[in-house]
């Protein structure tokens, strides 16, 4: 299943890879695998694994925006 989010918690939360994409044209700019282990729930929001990928996640964000 293929699910479209702006929410990296809620895409760190759901997936098993997260797809980050380019500004336009939308490109594929990386591709993070989330090896944070199930169930997940909200209590994950502390984690430092969790954080790591999250920070990982939105400086590809924002180099892109930046780039733009």
């Amino acid at each position: 299943m293929i699910f479209i989010t702006h929410d990296i918690d809620e895409a760190i939360l759901l997936a098993d890879l997260v797809y980050v994409m380019s500004a336009r044209p939308g490109r594929l700019r990386s591709r993070i695998a989330i090896d944070l282990p199930r169930p997940r729930n909200v209590d994950l929001l502390t984690d430092t694994r969790f954080n790591d990928i999250r920070r990982e996640i939105f400086g590809l964000i924002r180099a892109e925006v930046s780039a733009h």
